[in-house]
C-alpha cells in the first residue's frame, strides 16, 4: 500500500470535536459552577440595600447558590448513569434556569419552603 492509494478506506481523524452542540453544552453547564461567586459577588451590596438585610445573610446567597449542586450530586450522577445523562443534563438546566427567574418575583430575603417566614 503507497501513500497515494485510495482503496476506500476514510481516515478518522482523532482529536476534540470542538464543533460538536453536545460538546458546547456540556462545556456551558460546567462552566456555571465555578461562576457562581463572581455572579453573585458584585449583586450583594445591592441586595443588601434592597432587602434591609445584613452582609453575612446576603453572603449566604453563595451558600445557597452551590449548594444544591454539593447535595444533590451524587443523586445527579446515578440518575444520569441510569436514565441518561443528556435527559439528565437537560432537566438540571431547565430546573436551573426556572428557578433563577423565579428569583425575579421574589419582593423578600426571608421566602423558605414557598411560604415567607415571620421573622428573621
Amino acid at each position: 500500500m503507497t501513500a497515494t492509494d485510495t482503496s476506500g478506506k476514510q481516515e478518522t481523524t482523532i482529536g476534540v470535536p470542538w464543533r460538536s452542540p453536545a460538546l458546547i453544552a456540556i462545556l456551558a453547564a460546567t462552566l456555571m459552577t465555578p461562576m457562581d461567586v463572581p455572579l453573585i459577588s458584585p449583586a450583594l451590596p445591592e441586595v443588601q440595600a434592597m432587602f434591609s438585610v445584613t452582609e453575612s445573610r446576603a453572603g449566604l446567597l453563595i451558600t445557597l447558590y452551590a449548594l444544591p449542586g454539593i447535595l444533590f450530586g451524587p443523586v445527579i450522577g446515578i440518575l444520569a448513569d441510569r436514565i441518561g445523562r443528556r435527559y439528565v443534563l437537560s432537566s438540571c438546566l431547565a430546573l436551573f434556569g426556572l428557578a433563577g427567574t423565579a428569583i425575579v418575583f421574589t419582593n423578600d430575603f426571608r421566602w423558605r419552603w414557598g411560604c415567607v417566614s415571620s421573622r428573621e
